[in-house]
């Protein structure tokens, strides 16, 4: 069945090293097997969507969890099969097999566990303390995998997992068509604009730089949730990319999808589908926004990728992708409270909140990726990384309104707390690390509003300027900086918040000028790249 196309060869592909997983974990060759069938059944279920993701990271995530909900019962020494990890507590077994023989990043193993990366630092450590006194000089990684490879061989299990799917379900193998339909009708009926999942998404080189990211004022996708229990979340896939460049001179434009081009006496445009960034994500409970972001140079973006199911930061020119991220489960997701980048595109953040706050910290030129616990959002960063601003609080919207005072934590490129203060009216840092600035709204004195300085090394205000963009009545939201000199605002009607525009903000006198790169309202979201040339 099209559908299942791929299935049995990534059974056949995995099913060796997943039961060497498992026995490492449970100590019992009979015990894995049973797991590894039950996995393999869950893979099956979801193929639709999971053979254009990361078949492989799902299934080891499902073995981890259904390890621990098994609790004590898993890992004994039944049979006298016991592995190296015989008598160890469950949570740090799977903390050494992740790590040791896996190679799974210490953050997405912490998140499977419920714990905050640093206490699951420590108890990886506690544990790979109590292994090294057992193994008497052999590494870690050399005995697990000695033990991962006497684990029983068995017969394909592709046949028995897509069999557990039809259980249940009339005996009929037309009804597991139905069953698959079941758990993708929201996303596909939502996204039946995508393309089909049955279509790997690999973008070649695009050299034209992004003037801005945006989400359409109307989508079909914005206020839905599930239609059934069997479907956990939907995720809608609506962010679309706008460039300008002159005719005859677009360069590179391979992007591996369709997209409308259009000519004029002013050079030409493109409006682009993201096809593979999530804009929002959807259950039956909430919803959430999912942030995405453009470098000001317009040739890099970070957003969070459907196919990979994790963060990405994507170099357009080179068709580079980086994660910036570990897998991030759906629920996890609706945590996410920011995502940043440098002003030079090499330093990429993202921030989550819920109840294991963390900022992850990846530089693109090198891959890696440092975990910042303890904190909920990434104000803003310099060129490079080289100083950032964090804030502590997981603020609820009703504080974002009331001005609540942040609590501010600069810290350096070797992530060193320099500063802590407290301010409000602080939206960006700019690209050259001297100058915090936002919009202050003085809810005590008519609403009137400021555009304020803040010194990042002091935390004392340098200045505050009335912020009136216009002549009639507005109401502004910070944006970004334009440079080290000008922070962009969008400026809205005080009724409805309908747009009048996007204004660059002198940072030195507080005086403002339209931006017309850009329209009145180019979308319900919007997030800026190359919009503006340098004076």
């Amino acid at each position: 069945m099209r559908r299942y196309l791929g299935f049995r060869q990534f059974v056949s592909d995995t099913q060796q090293g997943l039961l060497g997983t498992a026995c490492l974990l449970t100590g019992s060759g009979a015990e894995a097997e049973s797991l590894v069938r039950s996995v393999y059944g869950s893979i099956g279920a979801d193929w639709a969507r999971l053979r254009w993701q990361d078949p492989v990271a799902a299934a080891r995530g499902v073995l981890y969890r259904r390890v621990l909900a098994a609790g004590a019962g898993a890992g004994g020494d039944a049979g006298g099969e016991a592995g190296p990890l015989s008598g160890l507590p469950l949570e740090d077994r799977v903390l050494l097999v992740a790590s040791h023989h896996e190679g799974v990043p210490l953050e997405s193993t912490a998140w499977v566990l419920g714990m905050a990366t640093e206490p699951a630092r420590e108890r990886l450590a506690a544990a790979e303390a109590v292994l090294e006194l057992r193994l008497e000089g052999r590494s870690v990684a050399e005995a697990l995998a000695e033990h991962a490879d006497r684990a029983p061989e068995v017969a394909d299990l592709a046949e028995g997992a897509l069999a557990s799917v039809r259980k249940g379900r009339a005996g009929r193998a037309a009804i597991l068509v139905v069953v698959v339909a079941v758990i993708a009708a929201g996303a596909l009926y939502l996204n039946r604009d995508k393309p089909d999942p049955e279509y790997v998404w690999k973008p070649g080189p695009f050299d034209p730089p992004v003037q801005y990211a945006y989400v359409p004022q109307t989508t079909a996708c914005a206020d839905s949730v599930p239609p059934s229990e069997e479907q956990s979340a939907i995720h809608c896939t609506e962010w679309k990319v706008f460039t300008a460049y002159k005719q005859g001179q677009s360069g590179r434009m391979e992007l591996g999808t369709w997209f409308g081009e259009g000519c004029g006496d002013d050079g030409c445009s493109a409006d682009i589908d993201l096809v593979d960034a999530v804009n929002s994500v959807h259950t039956r409970e909430r919803g959430s926004s999912v942030p995405l972001r453009v470098s000001p140079d317009g040739h890099r973006i970070a957003y969070f990728s459907k196919a990979r199911s994790r963060f990405v930061a994507w170099d357009l020119p080179s068709a580079r992708m980086v994660d910036i991220s570990p897998p991030v489960p759906w629920s996890t997701l609706l945590d996410v409270a920011g995502l940043d980048m440098s002003p030079d595109g090499r330093v990429f953040a993202v921030a989550f909140g819920g109840t294991g706050p963390r900022v992850l910290i990846t530089d693109f030129t090198t891959g890696t990726t440092s975990a910042m616990p303890g904190y909920c959002g990434v104000i803003g960063m310099a060129r490079e990384g080289a100083t950032m601003a964090l804030r502590r609080e997981c603020p609820e919207f009703a504080d974002e309104l009331t001005e609540t005072p942040k609590t501010v934590v600069m810290i350096d490129r070797n992530r060193k707390v320099t500063k802590e203060f407290t301010a409000t009216g602080v939206d960006g840092l700019s690209p050259d690390g001297r100058t915090l600035a936002g919009v202050l709204t003085d809810f005590d004195h008519g609403d009137e509003q400021y555009f304020v300085t803040t010194d990042p090394v002091t935390g004392r205000v340098n200045e505050r300027f009335p912020l009136k963009p216009l002549s009639e009545p507005s109401y502004s939201f910070a944006r970004e900086w334009l440079g080290d000199r000008e922070y962009l605002v969008n400026a809205v009607t005080e009724v409805g918040h309908e747009s009048f525009g996007f204004y660059a903000v002198d940072v030195r006198t507080g005086k403002s000028e339209r931006v017309r790169d850009v329209g009145l309202n180019p979308g319900s979201r919007v997030e800026f790249g190359k919009i503006r040339r340098d004076k």
